[in-house]
């Protein structure tokens, strides 16, 4: 019996005896990812009027952060009160907005955008779906605005569609921030 309480005690109570005899360092490696992305090409100040329906020339987004990170986009502000953000066929003082990473040298039809990749006023990360072609047959690798590494480029497209009569001014201004996410 001896033995076994020697045995018990030896084995329950070494450690706190060797972690009481001996102060250690503790040393925390620490990294700090940075978030950020710039417009480095084409612009995100979109001009809209009265019955527009077309696909804006491609604006360059650069991952200038860190690390990986996603891109986020909304629609932040409009210059024209009278005109209405719509997720359905812009009517009389309406505008709907789409937006779709693409391959930087294939301008994409508006059969390309789908539903999904309708602008709104919130942070909407950008996926496998969301603001991608889901059935993309050009080139995909290295195009969609989602786990961009550090120093890469993407293209991003725009397709305006104005509203089919005036009301108050004939054009407004629009403006698109992308914003980086994790």
């Amino acid at each position: 019996m001896n033995r076994f309480f020697y045995l018990f005690s030896l084995v329950a109570f070494t450690p706190l005896f060797l972690h009481a005899t001996e102060s250690s360092n503790v040393e925390i490696l620490m990294s700090v990812q940075v978030l950020n992305v710039e417009l480095i090409g084409g612009s995100l100040e979109i001009p809209i009027f009265v019955k527009d329906n077309t696909v804006l020339g491609r604006s360059i987004l650069k991952n200038t952060g860190n690390g990986p990170e996603d891109f986020a986009l909304k629609i932040s502000k409009t210059t024209e009160e009278d005109w209405q953000l719509v997720q359905s066929d812009p009517q009389k003082g309406e505008y709907r907005l789409h937006a779709l990473w693409h391959q930087w040298d294939i301008f994409p039809s508006q059969s390309e955008f789908q539903d999904n990749d309708l602008l709104n006023t919130q942070d909407q990360t950008s996926s496998n779906t969301l603001f991608f072609n889901d059935s993309e047959t050009h080139e995909t690798n290295g195009v969609k605005g989602m786990q961009v590494q550090s120093n890469e480029e993407r293209s991003l497209f725009i397709w305006v569609e104005g509203p089919s009569s005036g009301k108050g001014s004939a054009s407004a201004h629009i403006t698109v921030t992308a914003l980086p996410s994790m």
